[in-house]
């Protein structure tokens, strides 16, 4: 096998392992967005990251209304220090 053969396995190799993994995220998301259950991500100044449709719905609004808002904006004043030690 020449150089050039190896090279090109390894190039197909790579990708069809993106392909794969491309693939995982995919369904990933797809799990994510469509439960029946409220998923939010936040980081680490608790703004929201990450929403799915479910959770979205329970705030009133679409997934993309969210991105970067504080969490904290619907949690309710007489919760929020329980909120808070629970992230911590």
């Amino acid at each position: 096998m020449t150089t050039r053969e190896t090279e090109l396995e390894q190039r197909n190799r790579e990708l069809e392992a993106g392909r794969q993994f491309a693939q995982s995220n995919m369904k990933y998301a797809d799990l994510f967005d469509f439960a029946p259950i409220g998923y939010v991500s936040l980081d680490s100044s608790r703004r929201i990251v990450e929403i799915n449709l479910a959770a979205a719905a329970l705030l009133g609004g679409t997934a993309p209304q969210f991105i970067g808002r504080s969490f904290t904006d619907f949690v309710k004043s007489e919760d929020e220090s329980n909120f808070l030690d629970h992230v911590q």
